[in-house]
């Protein structure tokens, strides 16, 4: 995270006053995004700044993963306590299966961070389930890693080491070190 936050002054400053053109704008959606994601997780003014460039860009994606995305990005609010938890449980539920799936991979980010760890692997889980190969291998392996993680925190080590190894070969292929570390 920390080499993407830290490039989100500089992002905030070359997108600041830019309208992209149609060609670019999914393009400018997923830098942004993913920019805001790992800003947020610093707390970075820059993440709302960006946030802001994000709604005036909109959601409209003909890609449904890259729209589900900003959505939460968009929805994310630090101070609001459980209502962004609301906000992602709403999304959990649409029949938006990308949106979905992204919500209940935050919800579990946000439910760990809050001190429900069995929350967090009940919603971990269920993204998982619904994902399927369309997304990538990427995704189930993150996912793979992320219910790993929680299932050693609840002493659930079989768990563990089932989703372990689903994720390991997969990150280790995609050259996802820092994933493969942690």
């Amino acid at each position: 995270h920390a080499r993407v936050f830290v490039l989100a002054d500089a992002v905030g400053d070359a997108v600041g006053g830019w309208t992209p053109v149609e060609e670019y704008r999914d393009a400018a959606r997923i830098a942004i995004s993913i920019t805001v994601n790992n800003a947020m997780i610093a707390s970075d003014e820059n993440a709302e700044r960006l946030r802001a460039f994000l709604r005036e860009l909109g959601a409209d994606s003909s890609d449904p993963r890259i729209a589900a995305l900003v959505k939460i990005m968009i929805a994310f609010e630090p101070h609001t306590g459980s209502g962004f938890l609301d906000t992602l449980r709403a999304f959990a539920a649409d029949e938006d299966r990308h949106l979905a799936v992204s919500a209940l991979q935050w919800m579990s980010f946000v439910m760990e961070n809050s001190g429900d760890p069995v929350g967090s692997l009940e919603a971990a889980e269920q993204a998982l389930a619904r994902t399927d190969t369309s997304e990538g291998p990427w995704h189930r392996a993150i996912l793979h890693t992320q219910v790993a993680q929680l299932s050693m925190q609840l002493g659930r080590r079989e768990d563990a080491v089932v989703h372990a190894r689903a994720a390991l070969p997969v990150l280790e292929r995609l050259g996802a070190r820092d994933d493969t570390l942690q």
